[in-house]
């Protein structure tokens, strides 16, 4: 169908009276092909008309459709939202991911307001459908921020508790082999001010050597300050003699329960796990000097 003629207006740009574009140029006697939107100049040759390279614009062009700025952006809109709920749940990357997800909401209805602005010129635009997706799924992308954030507390909390243990001291009575196992016994002091948990790992030496044949921990929970508390390491071993020392003293270890090394017996006195005070400064953990001991 070809619009009627504007006999009685002037020559200049009118609203597209087929609705396909913006506004389309009226040369004062008839409609011509060329047309806009949003301030852009397109070709459109009417139904029944061919615009040649002498016709209105210059080249002939004739698009099923006008131009969408909808589409591309639902399309990052939803991008972000999925990729949000992917990686939101990940410690410290969930900060990455909310900044995603809000972006994700502001995206999609950016693209909403375009695909209502380009109803009449792109009416299949299908960029409505994938704004729409965004926004309905960032809500649940925020979610799964959420415990994201919550693990990174719960991260950086353990990784606090095992780095800072404040000052102490270590000392060590009884290194001995006796029915095929190890025993290593001592006492450890809370010099810091502040309650506080230790995690101990021990090393079973060949005797008179630096050769280290079993590695062993144990987890002393809940020592108040100024206290001094015992600890046992057993080990099974398949030698009469060897040497003992404590190799490292640290808080408990991240996300485990007085976990130790395989075949290692362990002696724990549960109490409350205290957060260590952070503004006490941790002392090295110090290394027992070896005393070669037999069977007893």
């Amino acid at each position: 169908m070809e619009p009627a003629t504007m006999v009685t207006h002037a020559a200049g740009w009118y609203p597209d009276p087929i609705h396909r574009f913006e506004y389309r140029y009226y040369n004062g006697t008839a409609w011509t092909g060329d047309v806009s939107v949003a301030g852009h100049r397109y070709i459109d040759p009417l139904p029944g008309t061919a615009l040649g390279a002498g016709g209105a614009g210059g080249a002939a062009w004739a698009p099923q459709r006008g131009p969408t700025t909808a589409r591309p952006r639902a399309i990052a809109a939803l991008a972000l939202a999925l990729s949000s709920i992917l990686t939101g749940w990940v410690p410290f990357l969930c900060a990455v991911a909310l900044v995603a997800a809000i972006l994700a909401v502001v995206f999609g209805f950016s693209a909403l307001a375009r695909s209502r602005a380009e109803q009449q010129t792109n009416p299949h635009n299908d960029g409505r459908r994938m704004a729409l997706a965004s926004i309905m799924l960032a809500p649940i992308a925020c979610a799964v921020c959420g415990v994201g954030i919550w693990l990174t507390v719960v991260t950086v909390r353990e990784f606090d508790q095992f780095s800072y243990v404040g000052t102490y001291a270590v000392t060590t009575t009884r290194c001995a082999v006796q029915a095929d196992a190890a025993h290593f016994e001592g006492t450890i002091t809370n010099e810091s001010d502040t309650t506080q948990s230790y995690h101990l790992m021990a090393e079973f030496l060949r005797a008179g050597t630096t050769n280290v044949l079993y590695t062993a921990g144990v987890d002393i929970t809940g020592v108040a300050p100024g206290a001094t508390q015992p600890w046992s390491i057993e080990h099974t071993v398949t030698v009469a003699k060897l040497d003992c020392r404590i190799s490292a003293v640290t808080g408990p270890l991240p996300f485990a329960d007085a976990q130790v090394a395989p075949h290692a017996r362990r002696t724990v006195r549960p109490t409350v796990n205290v957060h260590p005070d952070p503004q006490v400064g941790q002392m090295p953990g110090p290394v027992g000097s070896a005393a070669t001991v037999g069977a007893e």
